[in-house]
This record gives structure tokens, sequence and C-alpha cells, in this order.
């Protein structure tokens, strides 16, 4: 397995939070094809992870019962709760272990940044009550492979698979429901419009490269990614996971 890179700062999110709405759009489409496995009823005792201003928590609401929105970045749990004042927002590590029971945990776009995948679940699974139950959505090897070919490990996103995040969580005490993955194809206007979009969105792991090597980077980008009708590819892969019974 490629080494997984380090998670994003959270001043590097607290900067990208003003923006994040107008640019997130590949976050927008995993949150609405993740709702689709949602509950019906929206009801019980949830808490969801990695919020951010609030993309998947819209497709929540209205919730009947505790839902609790939480995130590492102050800037995004402000922006969060100004968009969704009617439940509480918390600023929170996705791994903090509280005394508070759920029966929903929610996280999207959010798990492939984990560095302690293994700590983190088992700290998930000990928050649940009886019969409760995760939903997940995160990118997963196969986004950006162009990218993740020509950087190595600088590469923003992991390269952790689909399979090996089952296996994780089985290890640690899950019992998957179901799991899909899917690929999206977005264009951009350049290789460099891209990487400001990761930019913007707060996803971009520092790249060790001079001025130099990054316009050699970019160049080979728009070599390979360049489509006929202008712009270049971007491929991302998602994957959804249900935990339960």
């Amino acid at each position: 397995m490629k080494p997984e890179p380090p998670a994003p700062s959270t001043p590097r999110f607290d900067r990208a939070a003003p923006r994040y709405d107008a640019h997130a759009e590949v976050q927008r489409v995993m949150a609405a094809w993740l709702a689709e496995w949602a509950p019906h009823r929206r009801a019980g005792r949830a808490l969801e992870i990695g919020a951010g201003t609030g993309l998947f928590t819209a497709h929540l609401l209205p919730w009947s019962g505790h839902l609790l929105a939480t995130d590492l970045s102050p800037a995004m749990v402000a922006a969060g709760r100004q968009r969704f004042p009617q439940i509480p927002w918390a600023v929170r590590e996705a791994g903090e272990a509280g005394s508070e029971r759920y029966d929903w945990i929610f996280s999207c776009s959010f798990l492939q940044w984990s560095t302690d995948p293994d700590t983190l679940l088992e700290t998930w699974r000990d928050q649940l009550n009886p019969g409760g139950r995760v939903l997940a959505g995160f990118f997963v090897d196969g986004a950006l492979p162009v990218l993740h070919r020509l950087l190595g490990p600088d590469a923003p996103l992991p390269s952790r698979g689909a399979d090996a995040w089952k296996a994780l969580f089985r290890r640690a005490g899950f019992r998957i429901h179901a799991a899909e993955t899917r690929d999206d194809v977005h264009t951009y206007r350049s290789a460099l419009d891209l990487f400001r979009h990761l930019h913007r969105i707060g996803a971009t792991a520092a790249p060790r490269l001079s001025a130099s090597q990054m316009k050699g980077l970019l160049r080979a980008y728009e070599s390979e990614c360049r489509r006929p009708e202008g712009g270049v590819e971007g491929t991302w892969r998602y994957c959804r996971l249900l935990t339960g019974d």
C-alpha cells in the first residue's frame, strides 16, 4: 500500500471555509449520493463527524431527535451553524471519545484523511448504541489517478482502496450491510485550475516542488488529461458504506 498522505491541517480548512461551498462540487455530488442510503426515518440520536459547512447535513434535515454536527475546523463549524442553526454544532476531533451514545454516526468526505483509521473506527463503534449504525462516504484509490502517478507520495488524496476500507471496518467489529464505489469525471479549465480547486477546498497536501517542477507537472497533466473539446479531466472515485446486520 502506498503511504497515506498527512491529514489536512485545521488552518487550511479554516482558510477554505468562506469559499468552500462555492467550489466543493465533488463533495456535493458525494453528499447527494451518500444521502440515498440515509435512514428514511430521520430520528434518534445521531452524530455527524467531519460535517464541514453542512453539505451532507442538509440531506439529514429535518431530524427528529438529537443530531450533533461536528468538525475540527472552527471556521467550518461557524459556517455550518450559521446555515443550520436549528441543530447543535461543535468543534470536535473525529476520534474524540465521549460518554454519549448514538443510534447513527454519519461521515461524508472525511474518512480518507484519517491517519489512524483502526483507532478511529473502534472509537466510533464504542459510541454506538446496540444496533447503532455508521453511514460513511469517502474517497478511495482511483481518485485523481493521473495526479497520484505524477506526484507519488505528494498526491493530494489517499490511495487506500474500497476493499481495504471494508477490511478496516470489519477489524473494528462492524458488520458491513452494503458498500459501493462510483467514478465521476469532472472537467476543469486547465491543470492549474484543478490545483486551484483543490486548494480552495482545503484538500491539497503541500507538494515539495520547485516552481519549475510545478510547471513540469502541470504540462504533464495537461498532456495526459486534455479533452478534445477543451479543458482537462479529473476522475474521482467515491465509496459509500453502511454498517449493520
